[in-house]
């Protein structure tokens, strides 16, 4: 991956813009430390929060049989109400995928290739993949933030090779709203996490707990 970075973060009161290259967090289940090169926007006007950001998360790399991946798109954003710092609640969503045309050439021989049965043809082992998360991620803070709770819970679906049967046959009509965001392939799957805390602020002591399941 190349690592050269440029990028510009323009901020005004509660306004701010990314342009090439920036890493902006959303939470544990979605985005966290992720860097994209494209654009995006941040808006916090009050207790209202949007935030939409687009562009790769991944360069495409040929090198070899044995080092090569695919361009990887990214789009996100977020919606959220109330302060950080307080009561909020945000809903995120992640959507990813990679370009699968973009290492088309990186096998091309055009005299040896149409020679070779198409089962025995050489194949890019990083396969092209698909990503979708939706997420929630919200905090509850009473009594002056003596109490205070928070948590976050997630659903993700994964396809780990765009090059597999869709899970849908042609003859039928279904999926609905969900094959529309993500073709359902038979290399599908998904997954789900949340976690929940609680925080009490009892003067000269202190009580946390949480758990997590993934």
């Amino acid at each position: 991956q190349n690592i050269s970075q440029l990028g510009f973060n323009p901020h005004y009161k509660w306004a701010t813009l990314h342009a090439g290259d920036f890493t902006q967090n959303y939470s544990s289940y979605t985005l966290q430390g992720t860097r994209v090169r494209g654009g995006g926007f941040d808006l916090r006007p009050r207790n209202l929060r949007f935030s939409l950001q687009m562009g790769e998360s991944q360069r495409t790399v040929a090198a070899g049989a044995g080092g090569l991946a695919y361009k990887r798109n990214l789009l996100a954003g977020l919606v959220g109400l109330g302060r950080e710092g307080g009561s909020f609640v945000d809903v995120m969503v992640v959507r990813s995928k990679d370009d699968v045309s973009s290492l088309s050439a990186a096998l091309a021989d055009t005299t040896l290739l149409d020679t070779i049965p198409i089962a025995l043809r050489p194949r890019i082992e990083n396969r092209p993949q698909e990503n979708l998360v939706i997420g929630t991620q919200g905090q509850l803070s009473l009594l002056k933030r003596r109490f205070l709770i928070k948590g976050e819970v997630a659903g993700a679906l994964i396809t780990r090779d765009l090059a597999s049967p869709s899970a849908n046959a042609g003859s039928t009509s279904g999926g609905g709203v969900l094959n529309d965001l993500i073709p359902l392939r038979l290399s599908t799957s998904g997954d789900y996490a949340y976690h929940v805390e609680g925080e009490a602020n009892l003067g000269r002591g202190s009580l946390r707990g949480g758990y997590e399941y993934v």
